[in-house]
């Protein structure tokens, strides 16, 4: 992960924006390393920067917050999913 997160870096030093997809691959690859807090610091990232998170991003981190034990995702600030379509915000309640 260190080399992805490098990588990640390196993209915005050279003024790359990375995208959506970008971001989903990181924030997939920290939630299967377990790396939960470092993941909701780079959703909170990808929202500063102007893009919103989809299913998949929330997918992805929903399922690092079970397999990691979190009893409530909504106290990690997912609780707003605005930006989401209403049936997929449907398919992502609690």
């Amino acid at each position: 992960m260190d080399e992805a997160k490098m990588v990640f870096s390196e993209m915005e030093e050279n003024n790359y924006s990375p995208n959506l997809v970008t971001c989903n691959l990181l924030i997939g690859g920290l939630c299967r390393h377990g790396l939960v807090n470092e993941t909701l610091k780079y959703k909170k990232s990808m929202i500063v920067k102007g893009l919103v998170p989809d299913k998949y991003t929330y997918a992805m981190i929903i399922d690092g917050l079970c397999k990691a034990r979190f009893s409530n995702p909504d106290r990690c600030g997912l609780s707003d999913r605005s930006g989401l379509d209403p049936k997929d915000k449907a398919g992502l309640s609690s």
